[in-house]
C-alpha cells in the first residue's frame, strides 16, 4: 500500500492546517478504515490520512509516498458520508513543513493545563513574541514540548513550519483570530 502509516499521516493535517492556512477549521487523523459498503463476505476497506473541515467543504485526505493510487469506490464512499476524497502525493508537501507538521503531530493527543496556557499567552502578550525555548520554560504543569505543541496544533499559538525546522529560536507568537 502506497499510503503512510499513522504516525506520518498526520504530518499532512498538521501541514494544512489552520497555522498556515486559515480557511481550515480543523483536522483530525482519521483511526479507522473506510469501508466500501459491499455486500461482498469481505468488503474493501482503506485507511484515510485524516479528515479536514473548511469553511466550504469536509474533505477524507490520504498523502501517499509516490504517485496516489486510484481507488475507484473511496470517491463515492467519501461523497456518501458528507466529505470529498483527495489524494496528496508527499512531494507535493514542503519537506520542512512535512518534518515540522510530523515532530508535532505525536503530541495531537496532550493536553495543555489552564496555568500553562495562561502563562504562554500572558507572556505573548506582554512580549508579542517568544522563542520556542521560552515558551518551553514557561511550562511548570505538564510536559514542556507536550504542552506547547498541542497549544500550536489547536491553534492558540502560530510557528513558521516553513522557514526551518522548528528549533529553540523558533518564533512563536498569538494566533490571529
Amino acid at each position: 500500500m502506497g499510503q503512510f502509516s499513522m504516525e506520518i499521516s498526520g504530518c499532512a493535517g498538521s501541514a494544512l492546517s489552520g497555522n498556515q492556512h486559515p480557511e481550515v477549521i480543523s483536522w483530525r487523523c482519521v483511526t479507522k478504515p473506510v469501508t466500501n459498503e459491499s455486500s461482498a463476505r469481505k468488503p474493501r476497506h482503506h485507511f484515510i490520512d485524516f479528515a479536514v473541515e473548511t469553511a466550504q467543504e469536509a474533505l477524507l485526505v490520504d498523502v501517499w509516498r509516490g504517485k496516489p493510487d486510484i481507488i475507484t469506490w473511496l470517491p463515492s464512499v467519501a461523497s456518501r458520508k458528507g466529505y470529498r476524497y483527495q489524494a496528496i502525493a508527499m512531494c507535493d508537501v514542503d519537506p520542512i513543513r512535512l518534518q515540522n507538521a510530523r515532530d508535532l503531530v505525536r503530541y495531537a493527543d496532550r493536553e495543555v493545563t489552564l496555568g500553562d496556557r495562561i502563562r504562554i499567552l500572558a507572556g505573548l502578550d506582554d512580549m508579542g513574541s517568544l522563542s520556542l525555548a521560552e515558551c518551553l520554560s514557561a511550562v511548570r504543569e505538564g510536559t514542556a514540548m507536550g504542552s506547547v505543541a498541542s497549544m500550536i496544533l489547536r491553534g492558540l499559538i502560530e510557528v513558521d513550519l516553513d522557514e526551518k525546522l522548528l528549533g529553540p529560536d523558533t518564533i512563536v507568537r498569538r494566533a490571529r483570530s
